[in-house]
């Protein structure tokens, strides 16, 4: 590490815009892919994308996973440093899953009511059928606390800790500036959602106090216990609660006629009824 600490700092940030502009050019190389695979355009892609995000992340979760195990080695970061540990773990736990219950079950009650009065969080149309109602709230049951605090918190918030240490102080807490930039890294970068069409502006700033809120309280329990478990669990209890009561909140509402029965996009597209030589032809006629 530098011993000049607006150097070490620059290293830190360096190394963090390398994990972010690692993981956005991955997932576009991944939505090329898929989408010549799938013989989708562009639009059709994106459309896709965002009614089936559920299945589509988790179709692309190992490949994300082996990227930041890339990342790990290119900072030689371990397991245990990323927060694969026991360390801490009663501590870990013990404030990460009863914080995740006390923020997630009021957003479970709060989410299905903003929603039916057009405030959704997202351009998901959730609960659409019980196989998206069951495949989203086991996305966030399992994968999105791993898919997000291993980036966000294991290696981003680990270099950055190490590259700027020295210490504020927020109320009673002492807090890593390193942690600080962390925590706003992680909100800002979910603009990435309004880009690839999941949220629009309004819903992206209307979620910023809240994504506020969880980010510090991620970042601060990371960097209290050094151990990832308890966010991952917080992270997770957290988005299952909102994308839980949401699913089957709307799924009922389908289902009782009082929303309109969305058809979901077909996976793979439907052959051609025409032969397109055939119908180059026709256009000549």
């Amino acid at each position: 590490m530098a011993a000049n600490p607006w150097q070490a700092a620059g290293i830190g940030l360096a190394q963090m815009v390398i994990v972010l502009a690692g993981m956005i050019l991955f997932g576009s190389l991944l939505n090329i892919v898929a989408r010549f695979t799938l013989r989708r355009s562009s639009a059709e892609w994106r459309l896709l994308r965002i009614d089936r995000f559920w299945l589509v992340n988790t179709l692309l979760a190992p490949l994300m996973l082996a990227l930041f195990a890339g990342f790990a080695w290119l900072f030689h970061l371990s397991l245990s440093d990323i927060g694969f540990n026991l360390n801490n773990l009663g501590l870990s736990l013990g404030v990460g899953i009863p914080l995740g219950l006390l923020l997630g079950l009021p957003s479970a009650i709060a989410a299905p009511i903003a929603a039916r009065q057009g405030l959704a969080p997202m351009r998901v149309p959730f609960g659409r059928t019980l196989f998206d109602t069951v495949g989203a709230i086991g996305y966030a049951a399992i994968l999105v606390g791993p898919l997000e605090e291993i980036p966000f918190r294991g290696i981003i918030q680990t270099l950055l800790m190490r590259a700027m240490p020295q210490q504020g102080i927020i109320g009673p807490f002492s807090i890593a500036l390193g942690t600080f930039v962390a925590a706003f890294v992680f909100v800002f970068y979910h603009y990435r959602n309004v880009m690839l069409g999941g949220e629009s502006q309004v819903q992206f700033w209307r979620q910023v106090p809240g994504r506020l809120v969880a980010s510090f309280i991620l970042s601060f329990l990371y960097q209290g216990t050094g151990s990832l478990l308890g966010p991952i669990l917080f992270h997770n209890i957290l988005d299952t609660c909102t994308i839980a009561s949401l699913s089957i909140s709307m799924y009922r509402l389908r289902k009782q006629g009082k929303l309109p029965p969305t058809v979901p996009p077909p996976i793979n597209p439907a052959p051609p009824l025409i032969d397109p030589a055939e119908q180059q032809a026709q256009n000549y006629v």
